[in-house]
């Protein structure tokens, strides 16, 4: 399924789901992850893993689509996503020495970071598990489209980031964000 059919699908799905399901002023997190559980129903997980964690062209530049990511991340899958990064980057370190991360995180908010504690705690667990250290084999981590309370968010993150990554992190800013994600991806086909 290309992308741009990806996008339409799922936005039908939310558009369908939130028809049917008035949006709630109050208590989101719970319909939000009943909205990204349904779009799992109707959506092969593997194929909307492919389309937000990815490496790009063949090198060893691992780009994350948070704003796919959001559509369908929630407590039942949080295992799977976490499993599939780290076999992602295990089998790139089999032709590389180091990753580069790129998280496209337009939309994240002090909110988001809540609703994904749980999916961070449990990356941190599985990690140790199956002796990942993402701080050895991250090269940077940059960080496209910041939320503009990145300080508060910066904050929540910094008791559970290894210290090593954070003086990995290169923010963009987010007016030249789009720009730059542009770049790197014509700079890297072959």
């Amino acid at each position: 399924m290309n992308k741009n059919d990806l996008q339409d699908k799922i936005k039908n799905l939310q558009d369908t789901y939130y028809q049917n399901n008035k949006k709630n002023t109050f208590f989101k997190n719970k319909q939000k992850y009943d909205c990204a559980e349904t779009i799992t129903q109707q959506v092969n997980i593997n194929t909307l893993l492919q389309n937000t964690l990815f490496f790009i062209h063949n090198s060893n530049h691992l780009f994350f689509h948070y704003p796919t990511f959001k559509t369908f991340a929630n407590p039942n899958n949080f295992e799977t996503i976490v499993h599939y990064f780290i076999n992602m980057c295990f089998e790139k370190l089999k032709s590389y020495d180091k990753i580069l991360l790129h998280v496209n995180w337009k939309g994240y908010t002090v909110s988001s970071h809540q609703r994904y504690v749980g999916l961070y705690t449990l990356f941190i667990n599985i990690g140790r598990n199956r002796n990942f250290e993402l701080e050895n084999i991250l090269d940077r981590l940059l960080v496209y489209n910041p939320p503009a309370m990145m300080e508060q968010i910066t904050n929540l993150f910094r008791p559970i980031i290894a210290p090593g990554i954070i003086n990995k992190i290169e923010l963009v800013d987010k007016k030249n964000s789009d720009d730059e994600i542009q770049n790197l991806f014509d700079s890297l086909k072959n």
